[in-house]
């Protein structure tokens, strides 16, 4: 499974929680706007951040509530209002909702409404994918945004937790086929069609895409087996790893950060081990660093790394990796690690195309936008209030 395929597996899941809790309106009931904080202020190293506060009254009705929230960089985010309840006609009482969906391009300080295909529905939900897609599900339909929710395409019918196949490519243009799990599929134009050439990978191999780069990566005899495709496919270049990593491998993934180094995460099946790492790199010395061919997987002696499972792993560009758990937030950097007072929960957290970490809010409190590059970035608690 890819990483747009997982975000958007989870805002499914986000989505269809939140139209399973009750959504009838409380009457015209005006929410007090919170305190705006600070404008924001950079976190140095090693020092608590100070989250701001950045309020947003929206144009939306005060009965409405806020359904789902999400950015595709620090400037650019989504978000959809729903007010549900039941209506009573002569066939019968039935669900309703109506949807109002939004847009901003500065951070979350002004919101400015989009056109909703179908603003009236049994029941809405919002998938905003990486790569700035929009999939609303507005039933019986789905329907996505290819340009930033100024049109719509639809797919009649459907199932509310099934993204039809004309839409697929949004979530992730390579796939595993779902009628046979060992064939790669590359998804354009609804249609899914194999790659040329499958990688020498065993088995069900988890795919990354990212910057042009495919890899398949796997595990055989105990050891980590990556493949590399820079043509969509057409060919593969194998990478070995230098070393089997821990004992009892249970994921071999590849993260590629925004700025498209990748990264190698070897985790065990023993909860007590830190997962270990690789970077991509080329040779000291080379003529080209950037040339593809002549880079090797180097390990990352993360001198430090709690040894505990650490939840999240994320490139964050750089030669930058963050790490999210139980024992903590930190940085691996210079193959060091050091603990970060960030403001993380430990879940759900994206690093965005720009290199901004997106960290959701389960209690409903509004995200965070970790805005910066490396470990000095400038905090943000998203809040929307409809007036």
């Amino acid at each position: 499974m890819t990483r747009s395929r997982r975000r958007a597996a989870g805002a499914l899941a986000l989505a269809v929680l939140l139209l399973a809790a009750p959504g009838c309106s409380i009457g015209k009931v005006r929410r007090a706007v919170p305190p705006s904080g600070p404008a924001g202020t950079a976190t140095p190293a090693g020092t608590a951040p100070v989250v701001a506060v950045r309020t947003a009254r929206v144009p939306v009705p005060d009965d409405f509530r806020l359904q789902q929230l999400d950015f595709v960089t620090a400037e650019r985010g989504y978000a959809q209002f729903t007010r549900c309840g039941t209506v009573t006609d002569p066939s019968g009482s039935r669900p309703s909702c109506a949807a109002s969906l939004l847009r901003t391009d500065d951070g979350g300080l002004s919101w400015r409404p989009l056109r909703h295909p179908r603003p009236e529905a049994a029941s809405h939900q919002l998938v905003v994918t990486r790569d700035g897609d929009l999939l609303l599900w507005a039933a019986p339909n789905w329907y996505r945004s290819t340009d930033g929710g100024r049109s719509f395409a639809r797919v009649a019918g459907g199932a509310e937790q099934e993204i039809p196949d004309a839409f697929q490519e949004s979530l992730s243009r390579f796939q595993h086929d779902t009628a046979r799990p060992e064939r790669i599929v590359d998804w354009r134009g609804g249609r899914a069609r194999p790659v040329p050439a499958p990688p020498s990978v065993p088995g069900n191999s988890v795919l990354t895409y990212r910057k042009g780069q495919l890899w398949a990566t796997g595990v055989a005899g105990g050891w980590p087996v990556v493949a590399l495709s820079t043509d969509d496919g057409r060919t593969w270049r194998p990478t070995p790893v230098p070393d089997p990593g821990p004992p009892d491998i249970t994921v071999v993934q590849v993260e590629v950060a925004p700025d498209g180094e990748p990264w190698l995460v070897v985790r065990s099946a023993d909860p007590a081990r830190p997962p270990a790492l690789w970077r991509y790199q080329s040779p000291p010395g080379a003529t080209d660093p950037g040339a593809t061919e002549l880079r090797a997987w180097a390990p990352v002696p993360a001198t430090g790394l709690p040894a505990a499972r650490a939840e999240q792993v994320l490139p964050i560009g750089g030669g930058l990796l963050l790490t999210s758990g139980p024992a903590g937030n930190g940085l691996v950097a210079a193959d060091r690690y050091r603990a970060l007072d960030w403001p993380l929960n430990n879940q759900g957290i994206e690093v965005l195309s720009d290199a901004t970490v997106l960290v959701p809010s389960p209690g409903g409190d509004g995200p965070l936008l970790g805005v910066g590059t490396g470990a000095d970035r400038t905090w943000f608690r998203i809040v929307l209030v409809p007036e």
